[in-house]
């Protein structure tokens, strides 16, 4: 039996979108022969840093001798005002996870030791911090390591680094911790292409694909044909979007916000797509074109509303006809899905290159067996959806196509057939039997 120490700051039973990848591969892992030993942040300051709700459920279906080792932080986290974030996020060039959890994670492996012995560390990132515990802790244990990347690092653009050094140091960063693995693992082949074309230097060798995964029995084929006499027609989309609309940058702006004026936006990636923005143009448009139609779409957001989703919805006249349910708890999510008719996925932009996402709640969606909307560009989500056999594809800067298919859909004029052979490719069984793979490679 080999042992792992499982890094996984995201982790049950908080439930954060990043647990889940962690949650999988723990449940499964003993049936290959390994052994894991979970650390993870104590959930009540889990709950807090990742702004999750705490769901015990959770750890149920979880090795029955599991052993989760809590770690705290020294460092009180206390509220800040907007003087003192801007000069926090000015002086620090990292998300501080290593400093403030580096002492109770030594401590816990001191505790480990006296138990287990260690024979290759793993580790989930983000948060991008425990690339840095995990590093410590493969050399304080004298190890191999894993790390798995669900996101990329330097290139993820989701805000603009504080300033142009900043970015540098992200990117020396992620060099840094491709250089202390023994093995990067992506969820895609397009984020393995983005992390080998910057970073020449490292060897291809080193990157792994291991995608995103869904839990529970195997598909059978199944065949979906949208009803098109309902009065209402749901399409739901569920958890975050990872985009904030940007503030104006003129003068006046800059005078109002001077951190604005160091910072530094690389510019590869336009996550305004991820949002709903362009299913509402789409929409909108379908009103000036079928109103009958359009008036009888409801919109669902399930998780965590953004402050600027209402009035995105306003600013398009959808406001009437959106319901933003708020989060749930996982066990309730699956009969809330199987209750709306379509479901919505999208996907950011690159403007050099492709999207390199799977967002794992497309095999939520798959389990709730109904359409799929698709919003995607051009990359990872939009192969894995097309090949599915259960989405309609709609290219999100063609509003005239878009809205016929939507107009299609609503009308019950499309029919759908699930590829399972394809969709099994991705249980999570056959991505952790991929895991534990490279885990006995690379402790050989």
């Amino acid at each position: 039996m080999i042992n792992v120490l499982v890094i996984a700051l995201q982790f049950a039973p908080v439930q954060s979108t990043g647990a889940f990848r962690s949650i999988a591969f723990v449940k499964y892992l003993s049936e290959f022969g390994i052994r894991p030993i979970v650390v993870t942040i104590e959930k009540e300051e889990a709950s807090s840093a990742f702004g999750a709700m705490i769901n015990p459920s959770l750890l149920l279906g979880l090795p029955s001798d599991l052993d989760i080792n809590y770690i705290r932080s020294n460092i009180a986290v206390g509220k800040e005002g907007k003087i003192e974030r801007y000069f926090r996020l000015l002086t620090s060039f990292d998300d501080r996870f290593y400093q403030r959890y580096l002492t109770s994670l030594m401590n816990s492996i001191k505790n480990i030791l006296s138990q287990h012995s260690i024979d290759v560390v793993y580790a989930s990132m983000p948060p991008f911090g425990a690339a840095r515990l995990a590093e410590s802790a493969a050399m304080n244990l004298g190890v191999p390591l894993i790390m798995d990347f669900r996101d990329s690092w330097a290139e993820w653009e989701l805000g603009p680094h504080p300033t142009y050094l900043h970015y540098i140091k992200k990117r020396k960063d992620e060099a840094q911790a491709f250089s202390a693995a023994t093995k990067v693992i992506c969820t895609t082949k397009q984020m393995r292409d983005l992390f080998v074309k910057t970073h020449p230097q490292i060897s291809v060798e080193k990157f792994n694909v291991i995608h995103n995964s869904f839990d529970g029995e195997l598909f059978k084929p199944f065949d979906i044909n949208s009803v098109g006499e309902k009065e209402l027609f749901n399409i739901a989309y569920v958890g975050s979007y990872y985009y904030t609309p940007k503030s104006e940058s003129n003068f006046v702006e800059k005078l109002k916000n001077p951190h604005r004026i160091l910072q530094y936006h690389r510019g590869r990636e336009d996550w305004s797509y991820r949002s709903p923005l362009y299913f509402f143009k789409a929409w909108q448009h379908l009103f000036s074109k079928a109103p009958q139609v359009a008036s009888r779409i409801r919109f669902h957001h399930i998780g965590r509303i953004p402050d600027w989703l209402e009035s995105m919805a306003n600013d398009y006249s959808l406001g009437d006809y959106c319901k933003f349910e708020g989060a749930v708890p996982q066990q309730e999510l699956a009969a809330m899905l199987r209750s709306m008719d379509a479901l919505l996925v999208t996907s950011m932009k690159r403007k050099v290159g492709e999207d390199y996402f799977i967002a794992s709640k497309t095999f939520e969606y798959l389990l709730a067996k109904k359409p799929i909307l698709g919003f995607v560009t051009k990359g990872s989500q939009r192969e894995f959806l097309e090949n599915t056999g259960v989405a309609l594809i709609c290219d999100p800067d063609d509003l005239d196509n878009a809205s016929i298919s939507i107009k299609n859909l609503v009308n019950g004029n499309v029919s759908f057939s699930l590829n399972a052979d394809y969709v099994n490719k991705f249980s999570s069984r056959e991505m952790t039997k991929k895991l534990s793979k490279l885990i006995h490679n690379v402790a050989v």
